[in-house]
């Protein structure tokens, strides 16, 4: 008569082991392969709370809203202070200005929002045709740190205007505006959107010119990060013919700038919010051109 054996409690634990183990090796092996759920919370260095980058920052906030994530918008001085912060791991995307050097592996761009054109509003009176002819005037041209203080800069060093032969200021976009139309200043450089409500201002007062660069192409070749655009005539204010005569206006572009080691799921919701916000036309592109 066979009488089967029950196993030992020895035998059974050589049994269930090497099952245990393969089931946990297999849970380990396919936890490497799984991405960490998202941060909920991330912030972006935006510019001047009055201007286009805060705005725009603002929107993108309340679109990742809707997925669930809290976008923190922090005032900035502008493109190199956000540059800095994104360095310092001090937030985790910024609205950068085209042309504004951050080559640093730890930086990626995810695309260029739209065209923001140097806008150069001088008093009617002057006979200003080139950037040279500025020399010696008094002019507000950005804080220091910002986009546009930079390019301000560089363009005037091209043409040999310095702080040496001319009074430059170092204003916000509000504070040059109300500078310029109580008469501080002969004139102010802006680096912004069209749309602004500082740039459509000036653009609808009759007592200043927005400067035209005739020479748009020669900057290009010197500063290539700049495009060539064309403000046509009327195209502001067709009943009023605002601009009455077309302006060629050099132009960065704005850009969307985060960490290399941003969640991809997170980069895939700020694309999302730049097609929504960026990707019909303006002045000065057709509709898909951005981002």
């Amino acid at each position: 008569m066979n009488i089967k054996r029950k196993p030992s409690y020895t035998e059974i634990l050589l049994l269930i082991i090497p099952t245990i183990a393969i089931i946990y090796a297999g849970f380990w092996a396919a936890y490497q392969f799984v991405s960490p759920a998202p941060p909920r919370d991330i912030s972006i260095s935006a510019g001047n709370i009055h201007g286009t980058y805060y705005s725009y920052a603002e929107k993108y906030k309340e679109e990742l809203a809707l997925d669930g994530i809290n976008l923190t918008v922090f005032e900035s001085r502008g493109s190199r202070d956000n540059i800095k912060r994104l360095l310092d791991n001090e937030v985790d995307v910024a609205l950068v200005q085209g042309g504004t050097a951050y080559a640093d592996e730890k930086l990626l761009s995810l695309g260029s929002l739209y065209y923001e054109p140097v806008s150069i509003f001088y008093k009617k009176e002057l006979n200003l045709n080139r950037l040279n002819d500025f020399t010696g005037l008094k002019i507000s041209i950005g804080v220091v740190g910002s986009g546009t203080h930079m390019l301000a800069s560089q363009l005037f060093a091209i043409n040999h205007v310095n702080s040496q032969n001319t009074q430059f200021l170092y204003l916000t976009a509000k504070d040059s505006l109300n500078k310029l139309k109580a008469g501080g200043v002969d004139a102010v450089f802006f680096v912004s959107s069209i749309n602004s409500p500082v740039i459509q201002e000036l653009l609808h007062n009759n007592n200043f010119k927005l400067f035209n660069f005739e020479r748009a192409d020669a900057y290009n070749q010197v500063l290539p990060f700049l495009s060539k655009v064309t403000l046509h005539e009327g195209i502001i204010d067709f009943n009023k013919n605002i601009p009455d005569h077309a302006i060629t206006l050099l132009a960065p572009t704005a850009n969307l700038v985060i960490r290399h080691d941003l969640h991809k799921s997170l980069s895939i919701l700020l694309l999302q919010a730049m097609e929504k916000n960026h990707g019909d036309n303006d002045l000065f592109s057709t509709p898909g051109f951005f981002p």
